[in-house]
């Protein structure tokens, strides 16, 4: 488990790897926090037609973010395939924007088959409920809401090793194939989620508190968006490794 801290520091190349991460989310974090502050600029511009073109200008910035968070998010899965695919002296890839961005597409896509499928389980049970027991659909819905929402929570984990090895687009609707994984050792499983939630939620109150102190204007933005960036650049290498050693990947088809 304490492996998952300095493992990254074997590889004689993770300064560079992770500098390019570093320039990658700064970039994309920079354009979305200077964004609002851009826009209110653009209103009042005297010229609407110079409005215009800066308007469109940052609408292509942001473009620009978004794809560089789906090649961040791509690069993470990428990350954790490598460290699936190595038994130990983990050596991590380099940030390669092609491969990175359509596995952070299919990433995306993956994500929103589970919300689709999640959403569809909850309409069909509550119409069916309602149809049958009229007097329970309010207990059901909350009920069904509670499970919907701890269930693909808790298969997470299992679903991205999954996704990692297989890039399948149903990889996170994969219940049966991670319900076996997560059982082939469930305390390490347990493990190993417990950590992650520990440390979602420490990365939660660390970016809210960045966030409330560095609130507004140029310095403070940019400082926001330079410390986030170099927390980043960190903990994508300790939430792969963390992933990656939470079910036995070999056993995955």
């Amino acid at each position: 488990m304490l492996e998952a801290f300095n493992y990254m520091f074997k590889d004689n190349m993770f300064k560079k790897k992770a500098f390019m991460y570093f320039i990658l989310f700064f970039i994309a974090n920079f354009i979305c926090n200077y964004s609002k502050m851009f826009f209110s600029a653009i209103k009042h511009l005297p010229n609407h037609h110079y409005s215009l073109i800066f308007s469109l200008l940052l609408i292509f910035a942001l473009l620009f973010a978004i794809s560089l968070f789906i090649v961040s998010g791509g690069y993470n899965i990428s990350c954790v395939k490598a460290i699936i695919e190595q038994k130990k002296n983990y050596i991590l890839p380099f940030i390669n924007f092609k491969r990175d961005i359509i596995i952070g597409l299919k990433y995306g896509i993956s994500l929103l088959v589970l919300l689709l499928t999640l959403f569809l389980i909850y309409v069909f049970v509550v119409a069916l409920v309602g149809l049958i027991m009229p007097f329970a659909t309010e207990f059901i819905s909350k009920l069904l809401n509670i499970i919907l929402t701890i269930l693909p929570f808790f298969y997470m984990l299992a679903f991205t090793c999954i996704y990692a090895k297989t890039e399948k687009l149903a990889s996170y609707v994969s219940f049966f194939v991670a319900t076996k994984l997560i059982s082939l050792d469930f305390w390490n499983y347990f493990k190993y989620f417990t950590v992650c939630v520990v440390f979602l939620i420490l990365w939660n109150v660390i970016n809210a508190t960045i966030m409330g102190i560095f609130d507004s204007g140029v310095v403070q933005l940019f400082i926001r968006s330079l410390l986030l960036s170099l927390i980043a650049s960190y903990t994508v290498f300790l939430c792969a490794y963390l992933t990656a050693k939470s079910v036995k990947s070999e056993c995955i088809e």
